[in-house]
């Protein structure tokens, strides 16, 4: 499987965030009498950010061991698939942009829906 295509990959991205705005828009509300703690938007953020950090500061070899790597990702090393969601191929720039977009999404979804607790 090759590099997905540009195109098709901004299309994803607005997709999901159109369906979000929609979700946010027809989906029901939160009572106001309870505070506002998106638990699950931190903890996605946490699970990504620690990882980026360790590898883009004191381990930079955790790339070429946790991306994914063609026809071993879904075979030989399975793993990949999750993890390869850890690491950062884009530097410093990709880690910023892998970590606003969940947060944008989670906090929007939690706003709607709750943390699911």
């Amino acid at each position: 499987m090759g590099p997905m295509n540009p195109g098709l990959a901004t299309t994803l991205y607005l997709v999901v965030l159109c369906a979000a705005s929609a979700a946010w828009q027809f989906g029901p509300r939160r009572s106001r009498n309870r505070p506002f703690r998106p638990v699950a938007t931190a903890a996605v953020l946490i699970i990504i950010a620690v990882p980026s950090l360790l590898q883009l500061t004191i381990a930079p070899g955790m790339l070429l061991s946790m991306e994914r790597s063609g026809v071993s990702t879904g075979i030989e090393q399975p793993w990949r698939l999750v993890t390869a969601l850890l690491v950062q191929d884009g530097g410093w720039a990709g880690m910023a942009f892998n970590l606003t977009t969940p947060v944008r999404i989670g906090l929007l979804a939690e706003l709607v829906w709750g943390a699911g607790h």
